[in-house]
C-alpha cells in the first residue's frame, strides 16, 4: 500500500513544471511568460514574507503521503517551484480554469482512464499546489 500505487495515482506527462507549461496539449504559456514568472517567483520567495513560508508538515489522516514520500522536511523553506505554482494558478485565468477541469469528468460519462490521461497534462503543477497549500500554507479553520 502507498501513494505512488494507489488506484488514482496520476503519472506525470512531463519531465518538469517548465515543460508541462509550455509545452501541454490543453492550454500553455509562452517560454517568455515562463521565465517572467520565475523572476517573480524567485523575487517574492526572497522577500520578507516570502523567507517567512516554511513546511509544517502534519499528516492529518492515513490517506495523505508521509514526509518520506513527499521528500521536504519540516521547517524547510518553500522552493522556487512551489511559489512559481502558486503564483501560476493565480494570475493565468485560462490556465487556473483548465486545471481546475482536470478534476472532474467532463461529460460525465467520461471514462476514468480518459480523466487520468487529461490530469496528467498537469499533474506536476498539482503537486506542487498540493504540496505548496498543504505543507506551506496556514490553516484557517484554527
Amino acid at each position: 500500500a502507498g501513494y505512488l500505487i494507489c488506484d488514482w495515482y496520476i503519472a506525470k506527462k512531463y519531465d518538469n513544471l517548465k515543460s508541462e507549461m509550455t509545452r501541454n496539449k490543453i492550454a500553455k504559456m509562452s517560454d517568455k511568460q515562463f521565465e517572467d514568472d520565475i523572476k517573480n517567483a524567485i523575487a517574492y520567495k526572497n522577500c520578507k514574507r516570502g523567507r517567512k513560508l516554511k513546511c509544517k508538515y502534519l499528516r492529518q489522516s492515513y490517506n495523505e503521503p508521509s514526509e518520506n514520500e513527499i521528500k521536504i522536511k519540516t521547517n524547510t523553506p518553500i522552493s522556487i517551484d512551489h511559489m512559481l505554482a502558486l503564483m501560476i494558478f493565480c494570475n493565468y485565468d485560462t490556465l487556473r480554469k483548465n486545471i481546475v477541469s482536470c478534476f472532474s469528468k467532463y461529460p460525465l460519462s467520461e471514462s476514468d482512464e480518459s480523466l487520468k490521461l487529461r490530469h496528467s497534462e498537469y499533474a506536476n503543477i498539482c503537486r506542487l499546489l498540493y504540496e505548496a497549500i498543504r505543507l506551506f500554507g496556514t490553516n484557517i479553520a484554527k
